[in-house]
């Protein structure tokens, strides 16, 4: 006996399948010369198409992460970035609303499915950091704050440059803030 539609829970796959439609949608829309004019192609158009693939990518690599793995940080941080770039879609399709002066009812329409995909991924991370703070009380419970991307090293190229003053030239040396996510394996012996 199947259960009713106001009684099912949400698949555990539903994000992954919501952020897909999104992207096939957003690459539909933005093929259509007639909507989308080929002079602003290669500037908003191929952000859009870039943003909304990105939400899909992203989620996609973070469902790959296991929660129980000592890159359960990562997975988080995977998923905050996706609902970043759920915003960024947002405000690009506002922009482009405006650009290629689209119906109000296809900005909706696309605008509703960047919330609904939105909305659970927020309700995963919300989940996932629930279950590894339950499980792991000294883990990373939130992932704020944190910077995956490599460190920007060309900035250490002036400490010792020393102007005719005798002083410094630059204090680039100090810039050279890093930040590496820690994994550690547990011995269960």
């Amino acid at each position: 006996m199947s259960v009713p539609a106001s009684q099912r829970k949400p698949s555990r796959l539903e994000v992954l399948i919501r952020t897909r439609e999104l992207a096939i949608h957003s690459l539909k829309i933005l093929a259509n010369e007639k909507v989308f004019k080929p002079e602003y192609a290669s500037t908003i158009g191929e952000k859009l198409a870039s943003t909304a693939l990105a939400v899909h990518e992203l989620a996609w690599e973070a469902n790959s992460i296991r929660i129980d793995s000592c890159e359960a940080p990562r997975r988080l941080l995977l998923q905050v970035e996706a609902l970043r770039a759920c915003e960024v879609l947002l405000s690009l399709i506002d922009v482009a609303h405006f650009v290629y002066h689209l119906p109000l009812k296809r900005v909706h329409y696309w605008g509703k499915l960047v919330v609904h995909a939105r909305k659970l991924l927020t309700r995963w991370k919300d989940s996932d950091s629930r279950r590894i703070s339950e499980s792991n009380p000294g883990a990373i419970a939130e992932a704020q704050n944190v910077w995956l991307r490599s460190a920007n090293r060309g900035n250490a190229n002036n400490e010792w440059n020393v102007n005719s003053s005798g002083r410094a030239n630059n204090n680039n040396a100090n810039n050279g803030n890093r930040c590496a996510p820690d994994c550690q394996a547990q011995n269960e012996a």
